[in-house]
């Protein structure tokens, strides 16, 4: 598999998928899920592969690129509630793409105080010196 297929692929597939979804006619988020709810962790969990897509463009320290994956993250989000705005079945909400937003930040937020965490720290490394 090429560096750009392992890279942005499941970013691209992800995104795809996204929009097939909210393109058809549902009458409710699968398994009784909230509707904002849907939209947070949809959104949300789209940084991770939005990250891992980034590194193709350069590698970044892992919180730059989690948080421009949120950035791009919300503005799927956007896109997809202006491309629902001309569905004649589906209908845009603003509150919608706030949901989106408020996922992709929360989960990027998340990742980088994990990955930061994880981090071996180099303060005991220097006070043997």
């Amino acid at each position: 598999m090429t560096r750009a297929a392992s890279l942005l692929g499941p970013a691209l597939g992800y995104l795809v998928g996204i929009f097939v979804l909210g393109s058809v006619r549902f009458s409710a988020a699968p398994g009784d899920v909230n509707d904002k709810t849907a939209h947070f962790l949809v959104f949300g969990l789209l940084v991770l592969p939005m990250a891992r897509a980034l590194r193709y463009f350069g590698d970044r320290p892992i919180a730059a690129r989690l948080g421009r994956g949120a950035l791009l993250s919300s503005l799927a989000g956007a896109l997809l509630e202006a491309w629902q705005a001309l569905l004649p079945h589906r209908s845009a909400e603003v509150l919608d793409w706030v949901a989106d937003t408020a996922g992709a930040f929360g989960v990027a937020l998340v990742a980088a105080v994990a990955v930061r965490l994880a981090a071996p720290s180099h303060e005991g490394s220097r006070a043997g010196r």
